[in-house]
């Protein structure tokens, strides 16, 4: 009775969704330059301020100023996530196009005893999401990363 328990859908997507984070975290801790990325955090933070004072101070030559070179650094930041976003797809692609469809199909596996837009039941994808997204944020903490 307990085995078959364990082997619950919501049992097994949870695990599944923990796994898959755990790995895509560690592609991105392996395939991102995280001084780099660090670096980049701090000068969008700055920028983001300097736009604030000039906003505030109706300074509209600066704002662009600033809005321009933050354009720079979030392009310079995007294209520090293309090699572990692209190698990532490669992992869950195939899991979410074969294994998930195969295993668990579209049938609600999770009863929330709340509603989330209006729904009250989620499928394979949305317990996924839901248990991956703070699995990530725990993992990213655990491995130092920004």
């Amino acid at each position: 009775m307990m085995f078959a328990n364990l082997l619950s859908p919501m049992i097994m997507v949870f695990f599944l969704s923990v796994i898959l984070t755990f790995v895509v975290t560690l592609i991105y801790k392996v395939f991102t330059d995280q001084e780099k990325s660090k670096e980049l955090m701090e000068k969008t933070k700055e920028l983001n301020e300097k736009i604030k004072k000039a906003r505030k101070e109706n300074k509209q030559d600066e704002l662009m100023k600033y809005n321009q070179e933050l354009m720079k650094v979030s392009t310079e930041n995007m294209k520090l996530q293309y090699k572990p976003m692209l190698i990532s797809f490669i992992v869950i692609i195939p899991i979410f196009t074969w294994i998930g469809p195969k295993f668990f199909g579209s049938q609600p596996i999770v009863n929330l005893p709340f509603s989330i837009l209006g729904h009250t039941s989620l499928t394979w994808v949305g317990w996924y999401i839901i248990v991956s997204i703070p699995m990530g944020i725990i993992f990213r903490k655990i491995l130092g990363m920004n």
